[in-house]
């Protein structure tokens, strides 16, 4: 999946974006490196290359807006899931709110 993301990015490939697209793959992909390295668990390697494949393709601006809304998509819905539940959500798989707000994101793009 994260292949056919990074390949979609070249459809949408120009000049002008060609910068924004490599700095959102790197800078988008660091943060979560160092935040799993710093603490181990909190995101895992599909969930780092699912941001870097989206920094590609939506480059800084908006890969970032995407991390952004993934990570307030992930607080609320494990938020409301606490509340139903019994024992406490200690963890839980960011790539599906990541994909809603990329979901999100490129139906506006």
């Amino acid at each position: 999946m994260h292949v056919l993301i990074f390949a979609l990015g070249f459809v949408f490939l120009s000049r002008e974006r060609l910068l924004s697209m490599i700095a959102g793959a790197f800078l988008l992909g660091l943060l979560p490196l160092i935040a799993a390295v710093i603490k181990p668990g909190c995101f895992g390697g599909a969930d780092i290359k699912f941001i870097i494949s989206t920094g590609w393709l939506f480059g800084l601006r908006s890969g970032a807006l995407v991390m952004v809304l993934g990570l307030l998509f992930s607080i609320i819905i494990t938020f409301i899931a606490s509340l139903f539940k019994q024992k406490r959500i200690k963890t839980a798989p960011m790539i599906p709110f990541f994909c809603m707000a990329g979901l999100l994101i490129f139906s506006t793009f």
